[in-house]
């Protein structure tokens, strides 16, 4: 069985018999796994669907990526447990495995606005060229030496980042990039640290909103035609109102020319959970997706 368990039985026996034959590595094995060596349309039995469940990381992939960066100090705002000061973004490498592997190909130049702490590993690691911009110089500094130092990092593919502001993403030509892939900080839910531009310090909804057309600008002119934008972001609760942060990134980006390709739910384990007691007093529902928004630029 691969590492998501869907694939077709004679695709997984050719797979065994790849191990039983070639002393690959351990890398190449679980590349060839996730079909970056093979189409993953001729190994994984892929159903293309509007709801996802990819909200786990299996022992290998944790191994894989995992640091020691993730310890972050939490206070509790009402019902939810809220960063103080989040100096790193966790993205859920299965998910960006999976948004490669459908959304881009071997070789694509790959640029993101927000780089946060791995899409770069996950990126270089499915053979990509990566270009991540980060506003903190602090975690600019952090994550440019956990990629140094990352045993697997396969150096035929560039894997770059910058110190700057990736709602403008300066110094980048226009229509130089094959895909964008990013995850925008949920306004002022995820606390980084205060720099100037940082969407972490903005105020909702003005200049988060700002921002997110700032960003679809750049994005739209770095991207070459015909090309795909993939932004994972999810919806906030704020006051006991939900802030539809998914409905503006859209907004945004329409109004700046791309196509909406599709909009897909991830299910995700349940977090910032009140408990049972807040399902029954206010009739919250327990947020257990995020959002999954492609865009084409035709």
């Amino acid at each position: 069985m691969g590492l998501y368990g869907n694939m077709k039985t004679n695709q997984s026996d050719k797979l065994l018999q790849w191990y039983d034959v070639a002393p690959d590595s351990y890398v190449t094995r679980l590349k060839k796994q996730l079909g970056v060596f093979t189409s993953y349309k001729d190994v994984v039995d892929f159903v293309p669907r509007s709801v996802w469940n990819i909200n786990s990381r299996t022992k290998e992939i944790k191994e894989l990526f995992e640091d020691d960066l993730e310890k972050h100090t939490c206070k509790r705002n009402g019902g939810y447990a809220v960063a103080i000061e989040q100096k790193f973004s966790v993205f859920n490498p299965h998910l960006g495995i999976e948004i490669l592997k459908i959304w881009s190909n071997i070789g694509d130049r790959v640029i993101d606005p927000f780089a946060g702490r791995d899409r770069a590993l996950i990126t270089n690691f499915m053979d990509r060229r990566y270009t991540g911009f980060e506003i903190s110089k602090k975690t600019f500094n952090q994550v440019e030496k956990k990629i140094k130092a990352w045993k697997h990092l396969n150096k035929k593919f560039e894997c770059k980042m910058i110190n700057g502001d990736g709602t403008e993403l300066g110094g980048m030509e226009d229509e130089s990039f094959d895909f964008c892939f990013s995850c925008p900080p949920y306004a002022f839910r995820e606390k980084y640290q205060s720099v100037p531009g940082q969407i972490s310090d903005m105020k909702y909804p003005d200049e988060w909103m700002n921002a997110l057309d700032r960003t679809a600008t750049s994005v739209y002119k770095k991207l070459k035609h015909n090309t795909y934008c993939v932004f994972v972001i999810a919806d906030i609760r704020h006051k006991k109102k939900v802030l539809p942060l998914h409905c503006d990134l859209i907004v945004q980006f329409l109004n700046r020319g791309f196509n909406l390709q599709d909009v897909i739910i991830n299910q995700t384990n349940p977090m910032n959970c009140s408990g049972i007691n807040g399902f029954l007093r206010n009739k919250i529902m327990w947020k257990t997706h995020e959002y999954i928004i492609c865009f084409k630029k035709c």
